[in-house]
């Protein structure tokens, strides 16, 4: 009931509700706002007797877009009513606190773009990582600290990403450094570099590493990056199903276009299903028509692009 008191006589406080029809960044005094008996006259009054609040001095900020703040410094009855210096002490005042609450109100709006994109990165089905050019990891999605967590194909020690063997691990730390140069990055690849990274009791892993396009995002433009999308082909179902929303293809073009992602090639998908590689290269034209996509490399890159979250 207290908390419904207070919001109730917030909404309706006269005094906040006239400083915001006067010009922002002013300091104003109670009798300016509203004459000592109209306010007596106010719902609002009952309050302001109770909690013995009888003078103030205020004044309203813009501090953002569609943002305004505003603050007031109250007197009760036997203080008396603020005058000329105290005006003075306040509009002094107004913007140190104009700037720190323009400051805040843009931190918090990056927070929320933050906290956003890390939502949808960990939404992901597949496993994504940013390094450094020395391969020293700077972020994981979920998927891919549950991989990481594995200890297989792909590792974290000390912080930085390494291989099952010394050699493997040169290939994908060479890989990692060649994608952060900046004539990499500004030249914006179309296509993404494959790896194919062996694992003790499994499929080997297929790593796709890409530059960072750091964009308008000044606070990370001076970080050469790299990322790197991994499939372990466990979540080949999920992304199948994501496939056929996106694209509207058929359940075995969905899986095609999967499994060239997942780094197969098209003699060990014709194989494995029992068909001709002429009839596996048919329905990649298909796929790539209804993908808008001419290349092989390019039905790749689309499909870790745009298919790895999964379907609703």
């Amino acid at each position: 009931m207290v908390d419904e008191y207070r919001e109730h006589y917030r909404s309706v406080d006269i005094w906040s509700n006239y400083a915001l029809t006067r010009p922002f960044g002013q300091a104003w005094i109670s009798h300016e706002l509203m004459t000592a008996r109209a306010l007596n006259r106010t719902e609002h009054y009952a309050f302001f007797r109770k909690a013995d609040i009888v003078h103030v001095v205020a004044s309203s900020m813009s501090v953002g877009e569609n943002e305004v703040a505003l603050i007031g410094v109250h007197h009760n009855g036997t203080a008396g009513e603020f005058g000329e210096p105290e005006r003075r002490h306040l509009q002094r005042l107004i913007p140190h606190l104009q700037r720190a609450l323009q400051m805040r109100s843009t931190f918090l709006t990056q927070a929320i773009r933050r906290d956003m994109a890390l939502a949808a990165l960990d939404s992901l089905v597949t496993p994504l990582l940013l390094t450094d050019a020395s391969g020293k990891v700077l972020y994981a999605n979920r998927p891919a600290v549950e991989l990481l967590r594995r200890d297989q194909g792909l590792l974290e020690r000390q912080g930085r990403l390494c291989c099952e063997s010394p050699e493997m691990t040169h290939k994908l730390l060479a890989r990692i450094g060649e994608n952060s140069r900046r004539e990499i990055i500004f030249r914006r690849p179309s296509e993404l570099w494959a790896l194919a990274v062996p694992r003790a009791g499994g499929r080997p892993l297929s790593v796709r590493v890409a530059p960072v396009q750091a964009g308008e995002l000044g606070a990370i433009a001076s970080v050469p990056m790299a990322m790197l999308l991994v499939s372990d082909g466990e979540q080949g179902s999920a992304q199948v199903e994501s496939l056929q929303a996106l694209f509207g293809l058929t359940p075995a073009e969905a899986r095609l276009a999967s499994e060239l992602a997942n780094g197969d090639d098209l003699d060990t998908i014709a194989f494995r299903k029992g068909v001709s590689k002429h009839t596996i290269r048919s329905m990649l034209k298909t796929v790539m028509l209804k993908t808008s996509t001419h290349r092989q490399g390019e039905l790749v890159s689309l499909v870790l692009r745009y298919a790895m979250v999964p379907p609703p």
